[in-house]
């Protein structure tokens, strides 16, 4: 077929120029699923043989599919009666709801939600541990027949009722379990646990959890799917796939009814059991392929918010604490040898500058520069590194996946955990492309939206939908929007081993993924980006 319209955004490497930055052409031909030419309509519609339709589609610009380098598509919060609320949600809004949820449900019946965040509470907000996270004490009295487990708007810490901690043998009423390595039980001030458990002290909980069975984990990737198709994304890097959810992501994705997306799987485990996983596995998936498995993933420590993001320096106001490894430098490094003598791609969870560093030496240590660039090894997040490891990661030849909307949700609290030096750094994207990384975009949905166009405007604004603050935080760390889309999209098909070329362009070569939108992106105002509307989707059967 033909695709014809006033602008088609091919966003072509070879039909950029310098009065045509965006490659915008007036048709693009598609045979096999792959575009097989792209420019003037006259020039295209010259090629047309018997039978090839003329497909007009119905918007202001036709792009390339958009890709998000970093979402997940199951598991937290996402049973059919889970609680989903604003992140500023105080604790007594949480249990109201909670109770109000529990009145529906047979007694027993768990009952999950998400996105508490404590950083953005008021402090008069209670009861609260000393370090201000909530105690199970609301939780408790609005269900205490059922066990409750709210998870953290950034997935690394959860909060509990007594029933929930009761189900995972811990007692409420008893000195608290000690911290595991990787993680903290947070304690109240006599020693029992709060409710609250950070990073892998979460599996003291999330492991009595009923697992959702099979067709419902089939469902529940294709309801998120179609999502995602819906906001104009056509593939997705799902950042934690567990080897024993390989089947259903299968299922979802290729078999009858398969909504189309394509997803480039990271298959994530402890490191000890990853490592054996990679062992016993090659990575799998072409480029036409709806799913392909193709990464291991990592976790270096946590997130910023629950004070688990491990740095060098202590968090402001909390003397003492610098976040913690979740996979020690050791356990990193000997994942990173299996992956580099496999063939796989290794991507690594980094938030902290101690984190990102560690996590870049454990790269050194493994593979030289050349392995690691043809291997495509990654840094997830990236969001506080020093000047020096940014260095250090394109010396390596490492890319980074980043998430503009973390930015600018985290900017209401980051600056009070870590200070106006560190600040300067902070979600460095300005940095890492200066420095000559390749930076692909992501959402980390459903830690937040997976609405793309809302990660183009913090891109290019770094502010709120509201505006704030005038200016942008941060503003030298900006991206124009030439470079926040291009990380949406070739990018972005730069960081799997798979798609560079195929996706995130319509130029000759690559696979036919295009939408049309309501709005042109390449010259709306700022505020009106997360406005935007898809009006027409193609996804390619390429041959």
């Amino acid at each position: 077929m033909i695709l014809s319209h006033d602008r088609i955004h091919t966003f072509a490497a070879a039909l950029r120029t310098a009065s045509n930055p965006w490659g915008t052409v007036q048709a693009v031909r598609v045979q096999g699923g792959r575009v097989v030419a792209a420019g003037a309509r006259a020039d295209v519609l010259a090629l047309r043989e018997r039978g090839e339709a003329v497909v007009e589609p119905e918007g202001a610009a036709v792009l390339p599919g958009l890709i998000d380098t970093h979402a997940h598509l199951h598991g937290l919060g996402l049973r059919r009666d889970a609680l989903d609320w604003p992140d500023d949600t105080a604790p007594e809004r949480w249990a109201e709801a909670v109770a109000a949820l529990a009145a529906t449900l047979a007694p027993g019946t768990w009952i999950e939600g998400r996105a508490w965040n404590q950083s953005v509470w008021t402090d008069t907000h209670a009861p609260r541990t000393a370090d201000g996270f909530p105690t199970h004490a609301p939780l408790t009295a609005a269900a205490p027949g059922h066990p409750v487990v709210l998870h953290r708007n950034d997935r690394h810490a959860v909060w509990a009722n007594a029933a929930a901690m009761r189900a995972a043998s811990i007692d409420p009423d008893a000195p608290a379990p000690p911290s595991p390595e990787g993680g903290r039980v947070v304690r109240t001030a006599d020693g029992r646990p709060s409710g609250v458990f950070v990073d892998h002290a979460c599996d003291l909980i999330t492991d009595a959890i009923p697992p959702l069975g099979f067709d419902d984990q089939v469902q529940v990737v294709r309801r998120f799917a179609r999502n995602f198709l819906d906001r104009g994304v056509t593939c997705v890097h799902a950042a934690m796939v567990e080897p024993d959810l390989l089947d259903a992501y299968l299922q979802a994705l290729e078999g009858p009814g398969a909504p189309g997306l394509r997803v480039r799987a990271m298959v994530y485990a402890e490191p000890a059991r990853l490592a054996a996983w990679a062992e016993a596995h090659s990575p799998c998936g072409l480029a036409p392929d709806r799913f392909a498995i193709t990464t291991l993933k990592a976790f270096a420590d946590g997130a910023l918010g629950s004070r688990g993001a491990w740095m060098f320096d202590d968090y402001d106001g909390y003397p003492g604490e610098r976040g913690f490894p979740v996979a020690t430098p050791e356990e990193l490094a000997v994942l990173a040898g299996v992956a580099a003598r496999r063939g796989w791609q290794l991507a690594t969870h980094a938030i902290g500058d101690r984190a990102i560093h560690e996590t870049l030496t454990a790269y050194d240590r493994a593979a030289a520069p050349d392995r690691i660039r043809a291997l495509r090894w990654r840094v997830e997040h990236f969001q506080h590194g020093r000047p020096e490891d940014t260095a250090l990661a394109a010396r390596l030849g490492v890319r980074v996946s980043m998430q503009p909307i973390h930015c600018t949700r985290d900017m209401r609290f980051a600056e009070a955990l870590l200070g106006a030096s560190r600040s300067a750094f902070a979600y460095p994207w300005r940095d890492a492309l200066d420095a000559g990384l390749t930076v692909g975009f992501g959402s980390d949905f459903p830690i937040e939206s997976l609405d793309p166009w809302e990660g183009v405007h913090a891109a290019v604004t770094r502010q709120d939908a509201h505006g704030r603050p005038v200016g942008g935080w941060i503003p030298a760390q900006r991206l124009n929007r030439a470079e926040a889309l291009t990380a949406y999209l070739a990018t972005g098909a730069a960081l799997c081993p798979i798609d560079d070329g195929h996706l995130g362009h319509l130029g000759p070569g690559a696979i036919a993924d295009a939408i049309a939108t309501d709005l042109d992106p390449t010259e709306i105002a700022p505020e009106r980006l997360p406005d935007l509307q898809v009006t027409w989707r193609q996804l390619a059967e390429a041959s």
